[in-house]
């Protein structure tokens, strides 16, 4: 009777254990509401509207079967095109070269050309071009900082990340900067499936997103063509086909014909695009990738066409949260994916 009391006890314990931890594990999802998928309240008013525009953006394009799918490992690229960048020309910049261009002119017209006169004009228009191109540069330095600050605040679940990256060249005296999404699980997923490929370039399942992206740039040209195609989300044999094909025009000067498959994104068809060998028409490889597309492309239409009036950005903050939450206030990336494969539209 003791034996039997003894295994009685430890079998309530059991199952209180598992209760317990089952509880446990229920509060854990629970403190992942919808404020802490991209919180952009966080962020000054200026920068969140920015945010959501540009969220917006993200989700118009390839970005979106990054972040409402595990298609694409990683998108980039996505900066509205009116955003500001480099490009950024203040009035004193424009009034210098006015300033050097005609006022010596002028003067020469007038036959009062004095050498001191001429020394002064140009020297002042130098200083005023000077000013206008360290404001230019104070412009894009503000411009990076903004949105690395933003970028910051892109994630949800563990699951979706996003970061600014500085290219390490520099091209005209210009840093060149991108925008990315990360896509964690459907990361580590691809470099496990390519791990010989990855780690040698010392990238491994466990790689930080920001030093996957670090160490493909700094390969050899072929391995950066390779690496990109898989976390972009192209299929393998598209990626090897490109990669082939970049080889023999580096070798021969000779372009390879192809033509392009595209996939549907709201901004247009030719967002999410990769080659393929001329007249070779769809692999079965192309079409299990636009099977996977097409479900998430369409319900993406629904949603955006409830939350979406204009293209201030405003409603994709509530639009992605909604689209996350498994209806119990769990807000989590995987939820969406999760709901494709239950469904069968779409096969992880």
């Amino acid at each position: 009777m003791n034996i039997f009391s003894r295994c009685l006890r430890i079998c309530v314990l059991f199952v209180i254990t598992v209760l317990a931890g089952h509880e446990s594990s229920s509060a854990g999802q629970e403190r992942m509401q919808a404020a802490d998928c991209f919180p952009f309240e966080s962020l000054p008013d200026p920068l969140r509207q920015r945010a959501e525009r540009l969220l917006l953006n993200a989700l118009d394009s390839q970005a979106l079967y990054t972040i409402a799918a595990d298609i694409k490992p990683m998108s980039s690229s996505f900066n509205p095109i009116d955003e500001p960048h480099f490009y950024d020309m203040p009035g004193v910049y424009i009034l210098g070269l006015l300033i050097i261009i005609t006022i010596p002119a002028i003067l020469r017209w007038r036959n009062v050309w004095r050498s001191n006169r001429t020394v002064i004009v140009t020297t002042s228009g130098i200083v005023m071009l000077s000013l206008g191109l360290f404001r230019i540069s104070v412009i894009a330095s503000r411009n990076a900082d903004e949105l690395d600050q933003i970028m910051r605040t892109w994630t949800c679940g563990g699951e979706i990340s996003g970061s600014l990256y500085r290219f390490k060249s520099i091209y005209d005296g210009t840093q060149q900067m991108d925008i990315y999404v990360f896509n964690i699980p459907r990361m580590a997923k691809t470099i496990i499936e390519h791990s010989s490929l990855f780690a040698a370039i010392e990238v491994s399942s466990s790689s930080s997103a920001l030093d996957v992206v670090r160490n493909v740039n700094r390969a050899d040209r072929a391995t950066v063509h390779r690496c990109n195609g898989l976390l972009f989300g192209y299929p393998e044999d598209a990626v090897g086909f490109f990669v082939d094909a970049e080889k023999h025009m580096q070798a021969t000067g000779e372009r390879v014909e192809r033509d392009f498959v595209s996939l549907p994104t709201f901004l247009g068809d030719h967002y999410y695009s990769y080659v393929v060998p001329k007249g070779a028409g769809r692999s079965n490889a192309d079409r299990i990738l636009a099977a996977r597309v097409q479900p998430v492309f369409d319900e993406y239409l629904k949603r955006r066409a409830r939350h979406i009036r204009d293209d201030s950005g405003a409603g994709a903050l509530s639009l992605v949260r909604e689209w996350f939450d498994d209806g119990a206030g769990h807000v989590r990336p995987s939820n969406a994916w999760r709901r494709h494969t239950e469904t069968g539209n779409h096969a992880r």
